[in-house]
């Protein structure tokens, strides 16, 4: 007789005895349910979720843990880069493995086991508590989500943490920065890939090349949607804060603008104001000269760097709104004059040479000065791209980002006034960015087929797709693909032309000048592969998830059961 020891999903388990010798585990499981009717339902409490997501989240979780306990302080590393480490060995390993099994699928040859898949077999073999194998496709769909989405992320989050340690400027940390710039935007297209593939599989799909195109459109589509619109990391107040160093530094070594000199910079800030003539009001006037009066009025005969600082600051806030920082309406003339007295301030500053301070050591006056108007020159240039990029509005119903950051250059490039603030290379940059790439304009112009609010391109989709439905259904797949490509072509030509800008933003800020071939090569590479985790643990986190029934017999994509 047949003896066999049958588990429920509830975690119950029962030995049946007594059997035909030829009888099955199938033969068992029935006579038990027919004792245990209410156990042939599928186990959706809360318990299963959480341990579903804790079997998911479980691989990453321990080669964290792994990574910190090895390279805690006593190790000499540190547990968060060791932490970092960890997690990234663990993708790396992961990534290889499955881009070894998308190539290797489509000839009949045997998946390799993810590094990911033997930790979690391993943990679940040896007993460990707190995990749930998914039993319903809503939680295989959620289960191979959440894995790719820690894996993706994580991976990018160690990349972020371990890049800095490498030298700075190489083309391996440029790449690797790249990478780890969009953690959240990965872990996005990591969920979207991971969740549409196990998706389609639960809706019968098996070729393994519609599977990768599932998770391609997922994982990329995911990673687009998920990540921030590009900022640079550098920003003007962090460089007016390196400014401000020297100006203390400055200070204690004595150094400060003689007091003759202040005298002669407040009466080129008046005289630039008289010359505005008809152009300005008494009352826009006004706000202005009471600035310059101050410069008069000076605590100290001499001036310090950081009150010639304040002045600027100063002027820039005339005709802007005490709530909001934006200019108002009634203030935009002043505004506007006043942004032409600042630039008389700021062409002083920059041609400041050590006869017109004061200074115990010459030569170290000389230093300062120097490096404090670098940062000062800087920082006046990068605010200028700042305040463009703050200005993009990115979402529904709204201009494409690419139109809108070319419209808002196009005034920039064509003046004279502003663009005499920069270097030869950094206008040729910025006429390119307002001109956009020929790649970058070829995308914005298939995005144009794309659907949005606006009611004649509704129209322009519903009325063939309503037709191609009640005829050719291949139709409407077609109109389909063409929507989805208009998208993403949308998507991706937007963010190519905002990461450019903040690229530019951030090199004029930090006083770099635009990079050279291979520091763009580098980027480029590193940010076509920052699509490439999302893609590769999406595909291979719906494969891990087979078909696995409530009662844990387990199937391939294919339909094998497997155990």
């Amino acid at each position: 007789m047949a003896s066999f020891t049958v588990k429920l999903p509830d975690g119950s388990s029962y030995t049946v005895d007594g059997l035909p010798e030829d009888a099955t585990e199938d033969d068992a499981l029935a006579a038990v349910l027919t004792q245990h009717p209410e156990a042939a339902e599928a186990d959706n409490s809360l318990q299963q979720w959480l341990g579903v997501a804790t079997r998911a989240l479980l691989p990453y979780g321990a080669a964290a843990a792994a990574g910190a306990a090895a390279g805690a302080p006593f190790g000499g590393v540190g547990a968060a880069p060791g932490a970092a480490a960890g997690m990234l060995a663990l993708g790396a390993g992961d990534i290889g493995t499955g881009l070894y099994n998308l190539a290797a699928t489509p000839f009949g040859i045997p998946r390799a086991t993810l590094p990911s898949e033997a930790i979690r077999q391993l943990y679940e073999t040896a007993g460990g508590p707190g995990t749930r194998e998914p039993v319903t496709p809503q939680q295989r769909v959620f289960s191979a989500g959440l894995e790719a989405a820690t894996g993706a992320g994580g991976t990018a989050k160690a990349l972020n943490v371990l890049a800095p340690t490498l030298r700075a400027g190489t083309t391996t940390r440029n790449v690797l920065a790249e990478l780890g710039r969009g953690a959240r935007a990965q872990a996005v297209g990591g969920a979207g890939a991971g969740g549409l593939t196990q998706a389609a599989i639960e809706g019968g799909e098996t070729d393994p090349i519609k599977l990768f195109l599932v998770s391609l459109a997922g994982g990329v589509g995911g990673t687009l949607a998920g990540g921030r619109a590009p900022r640079p990391l550098l920003t003007g107040e962090d460089v007016r804060k390196r400014a401000s160093q020297f100006y203390k530094r400055a200070e204690r070594q004595g150094v400060r603008i003689l007091p003759n000199v202040a005298d002669d910079l407040a009466n080129q800030l008046e005289t630039t104001l008289q010359r505005q003539g008809a152009a300005i009001t008494q009352r826009d006037r006004a706000p202005i000269l009471r600035v310059i009066r101050d410069l008069r009025n000076r605590p100290r005969n001499d001036l310090s760097f950081e009150e010639l600082e304040k002045l600027r600051s100063d002027l820039g806030l005339i005709g802007r709104s005490a709530e909001t920082g934006k200019v108002t309406a009634v203030g935009a003339q002043a505004n506007r004059i006043a942004g032409i007295v600042q630039d008389k301030l700021d062409d002083f500053f920059e041609n400041l040479d050590v006869t017109q301070v004061s200074a115990g050591d010459p030569q170290r006056a000389v230093s300062l000065v120097k490096q404090a108007r670098q940062q000062y020159k800087n920082a006046r240039k990068g605010e200028i791209l700042e305040q463009v990029l703050s200005k993009i509005e990115v979402g529904p119903g709204k201009k494409p980002a690419i139109q809108d950051l070319q419209d808002r250059l196009a005034p920039i490039v064509t003046d004279d006034r502003l663009m005499r603030k920069f270097t030869a290379a950094e206008r040729d940059v910025l006429k390119s960015l307002q001109s956009g790439s020929l790649t970058e304009n070829v995308l914005k112009k298939i995005g144009t087929l794309a659907p949005g609010i606006n009611l004649e391109k509704i129209l322009g989709y519903a009325i063939p797709a309503t037709y191609a439905a009640s005829t050719e259904p291949a139709y409407l797949t077609a109109l389909g693909a063409i929507g989805a490509g208009s998208a993403a072509a949308k998507a991706m030509a937007n963010r190519m032309a905002l990461r450019r800008a903040s690229d530019v933003a951030e090199n004029v800020l930090a006083g770099r000048p635009p990079p050279g071939a291979v520091q763009q090569a580098g980027r480029a590479v590193g940010r076509g592969a920052a699509y490439v985790p999302p893609v590769v643990l999406g595909s291979e986190a719906a494969n891990n998830a087979f078909l696995t029934d409530a009662y844990g017999r387990t199937y391939d994509v294919q339909g094998n059961r497997l155990r």
